[in-house]
């Protein structure tokens, strides 16, 4: 199915299908991933130069745009504007370092598209903010269909004078 005519079902889907579908954006994203120790980590975020992040260590979660400062890092997101660093610890001091940049399609010809979700926090982090937005990727594969690609971390809504706003 061609996203075109994924976009004319999504327009009825209520009351064709009983589910309201997702909008599902064009686009391109690129993916690198590789592996190495937690100052490699550290380069990448520091590179970046992050507008919103977090990190998850063995006893907390952080929400920061600063480099993590503690060597127990478990996993990390930081964003900024369209490209996103993604760290995981995969055993003992080495990590996975992932880059994902993402840019919008002139046209509904690429192979990629994406959902945008947001999750709510919970309740000892919604004071520095209320949702962490992500983006779902979707690739077209042999047949039409889109398969589940990637996820990709955007930023956080805020709650400015009664109002959200979505720092991406």
């Amino acid at each position: 199915m061609s996203l075109e005519q994924y976009q004319q079902l999504a327009l009825n889907s209520v009351s064709e299908l009983g589910v309201q579908l997702p909008l599902l954006l064009p686009a391109h994203i690129k993916i690198e991933s590789f592996t190495g120790a937690l100052s490699d980590a550290f380069g990448h975020i520091e590179t970046l130069q992050p507008t919103d992040g977090w990190a998850m260590y063995r006893d907390a979660v952080v929400i920061s745009q600063s480099l993590p400062n503690r060597s127990d890092l478990i996993e990390a997101e930081y964003c900024n504007s369209e490209t996103t660093v993604h760290i995981q610890l995969i055993g003992g001091s080495t990590y996975r370092i992932t880059h994902y940049v993402s840019q919008k399609a002139r046209d509904n010809a690429t192979k990629f598209c994406f959902s945008e979700q947001e999750l709510s926090l919970r309740s000892d982090l919604s004071r520095d903010a209320e949702l962490a937005c992500y983006r779902l990727w979707y690739q077209q594969v042999e047949g039409g269909g889109w398969e589940p690609l990637a996820q990709q971390f955007i930023g956080f809504a805020y709650s400015s004078n009664g109002y959200k706003e979505t720092l991406k």
